[in-house]
């Protein structure tokens, strides 16, 4: 006897999988707040990114718990507030819901100013940009699973590509949202039902081709990319009257514009006042201290947190290269031995390209280190820039 292979979302599980749900609900029940475990629809996205294996569930789970306290995600929706150049000029947003009650998001890639948006903001306002955006369509799938029968499984993304051509191309921000879209995979598991690319130019499979290794294997199955003839495809999928008017639907914004300008944004040339200078906060480079990090070298900076609450801010910026950052506490484990814990994530931040901003709120006291790393690489020293403060709890600033 073989049991029916079933797709794995609710009301359509085998009996291995509500096995699985079962047993990974009670492990993993302590973990998370009461209206997620006890929702199916919540513990089947991770479980489904895991091919069920309940282990790997778990783990993939903890690992995004952490990352959402060190990213500070379950505020993030009232502490953000987007940048207008982003409003403006990213020509992203979610548009209302398909004919199925999925949210929809439509990206007008071709009309988007990459280098000109990232030479007005800070990478971390990028980065919670992109949480800020991945934290709504996540609520609003609980919300929708709540009030609805509907299983949605997903939200439908349409990125469209009129337009594009060299000039949208800028090679920092293709790492970036290469790495971001790791992110997405590995802390929002099945956040997507299916990416819609229309009106794709020969030169978008080498943007594809640089973005795609992050993809996991279910990713990219969802991707489906067209030159052209995608009209009744997409009004398929989202429902005419949902779709907005210049992707072949019905739905216009408040102003009659079938482009949806007022939701979406016009997007266009980014304005250069909106440029940040190449001291993009309001200190001089002489408040700055300054140290050469060799190639396969680091520099570690200790500190002795006495305060919980106590906020760790950072300002750096290199000359020529990128370097990689993050931020450790020590820890000592059952054995009497010291081990570290990851709060900041190591990763390379090109702060060749603009100065990385970010703070980090102690909840206990203890050892914090920052982490200056520049072992990956084989050649290049990096003369770093860096200005760090320690911040007492209930206090703006040192100044």
């Amino acid at each position: 006897y073989c049991e029916k292979s079933m797709s794995g979302y609710v009301g359509d599980l085998s009996t291995a999988q509500q096995t699985a749900l079962n047993e990974f609900r009670k492990n993993v029940k302590v973990m998370i707040p009461p209206e997620r475990a006890s929702s199916d629809h919540y513990l089947l996205r991770w479980l489904r990114a895991r091919d069920f294996n309940i282990s790997k569930a778990e783990e993939m789970l903890r690992k995004a718990i952490a990352y959402r306290k060190e990213m500070k995600l379950d505020t993030i929706l009232d502490d953000f507030e987007v940048p207008e150049v982003i409003k403006t000029y990213q020509a992203t947003n979610l548009v209302g819901f398909t004919k199925a009650g999925a949210p929809l998001m439509i990206v007008r890639t071709g009309i988007i100013d990459r280098k000109g948006i990232f030479l007005s903001v800070h990478r971390e306002e990028m980065r919670r940009y992109c949480l800020y955006m991945a934290e709504k369509v996540s609520r609003l799938m609980e919300q929708t699973a709540k009030e609805t029968t509907n299983n949605v499984s997903g939200m439908i993304m349409i990125q469209d590509f009129q337009g594009f051509g060299l000039k949208n191309i800028y090679r920092p921000a293709i790492t970036f949202f290469a790495q971001m879209t790791k992110m997405y995979d590995e802390n929002y598991p099945e956040l997507l039902d299916a990416l819609y690319i229309v009106n794709a130019p020969r030169i978008f499979y080498m943007v594809y081709a640089a973005i795609r290794p992050f993809l996991s294997e279910r990713t990219r199955e969802k991707v489906h990319i067209f030159a052209g003839n995608y009209q009744n495809k997409l009004v398929e999928a989202v429902g005419s009257e949902n779709l907005p008017k210049f992707l072949g639907g019905e739905f216009v914004d408040e102003s009659g514009s079938p482009y949806c300008e007022a939701i979406i944004g016009k997007g266009g040339e980014v304005p250069k006042s909106y440029y940040l200078s190449d001291v993009d906060i309001d200190k001089s480079m002489e408040k700055y201290s300054k140290v050469f990090v060799g190639a396969r070298d680091s520099m570690a900076l200790n500190f002795d947190i006495d305060m919980p609450g106590s906020v760790i801010r950072w300002e750096f910026k290199t000359e020529n290269h990128n370097i990689a950052f993050g931020i450790y506490k020590s820890v000592s484990n059952e054995n009497g031995q010291t081990d570290k814990l990851n709060v900041v994530t190591v990763s390379r931040r090109d702060s060749h390209l603009y100065t990385e901003m970010g703070n980090y709120c102690c909840d206990t006291p203890g050892q914090y280190t920052l982490l200056f790393d520049n072992t990956f690489s084989w050649i290049n020293g990096k003369t770093l820039h860096y200005l760090i403060e320690i911040v007492p709890p209930g206090c703006e600033s040192l100044e």
